[in-house]
């Protein structure tokens, strides 16, 4: 009877962490969804055509090629 009892609080016990692991696990996840989600806007923005042309015109002196 004892053992049983033991058994049953030990494994509520496990539910409760296990519980505790899989919010942080999901806070977790949504923080680096969040985070790559920020970052490829990041790269979208620095990589656009627009931005690389004046970046190769102001910093480079480069310019388009006469035809």
């Amino acid at each position: 009877m004892i053992t049983a009892v033991l058994l049953h609080v030990w494994l509520r016990l496990q539910v409760v962490r296990m519980g505790y692991v899989l919010s942080t696990t999901s806070k977790l996840q949504a923080r680096l969804e969040q985070e790559n989600r920020e970052l490829k806007v990041e790269l979208a923005t620095l990589t656009s055509p627009d931005r690389l042309e004046a970046l190769a015109r102001q910093r480079l002196g480069l310019s388009q090629p006469e035809k």
